[in-house]
């Protein structure tokens, strides 16, 4: 096989969310006032950190996850983050 991932309907369902809320957790990160304090969680410990910094980190995380759920999904249609 080519490294494809399986058609689980379970693993989908759960991609699928993971995705949506990262796009809301993006979505709350972008409209925070630019002096407001951001935490990140690394372990069981929240850090203190810039908003740059936290954003980069969501948004390769729901590009990570959208890569994943439209490979699972065929890997057809790239736009498919456009939903809403």
């Amino acid at each position: 096989m080519s490294g494809r991932v399986t058609d689980d309907p379970q693993l989908k369902k759960e991609l699928e969310l993971k995705v949506n809320t990262l796009r809301v957790e993006k979505a709350e990160l972008d409209h925070l006032k630019p002096d407001r304090a951001v935490y990140q969680r690394v372990g069981n410990v929240l850090f203190r950190t810039d908003k740059a910094r936290v954003a980069k980190t969501v948004a390769d995380k729901l590009n990570a996850a959208t890569t994943q759920l439209d490979q699972l999904s065929g890997g057809g249609a790239s736009g498919s983050g456009a939903q809403r």
